[in-house]
């Protein structure tokens, strides 16, 4: 958090930051009973935001930022799929 507090101009700013890291753990937490491809896009997602906060913090190449993109995508896409799967099981 102090690495992110630095690339941060203002307080408000780094407690939303840190909230919204509580909100993404607790996402992920909360999606273990739930099956096993919505609890793989959670973690899919924070991986994505992970990837995010080193980008900001590092100051990432164009290559982590393309990877940060395209696993963010791939994880609202698996979110779809999972959840299509769920509410029509026989298509």
């Amino acid at each position: 958090m102090t690495l992110v507090r630095n690339k941060v101009s203002s307080i408000a700013l780094f407690i939303m930051a840190a909230c919204y890291l509580s909100i993404l753990v607790s996402t992920c937490i909360f999606s273990y009973p739930l099956p096993k491809r919505i609890r793989a896009s959670a973690m899919v997602f924070a991986l994505s935001d992970i990837l995010l906060i080193l980008n900001i913090v590092l100051d990432g190449s164009l290559f982590m930022r393309i990877l940060a993109l395209l696993v963010y995508y791939g994880s609202l896409i698996l979110y779809g799929i999972s959840l299509h799967t769920l509410k029509y099981p026989d298509r």
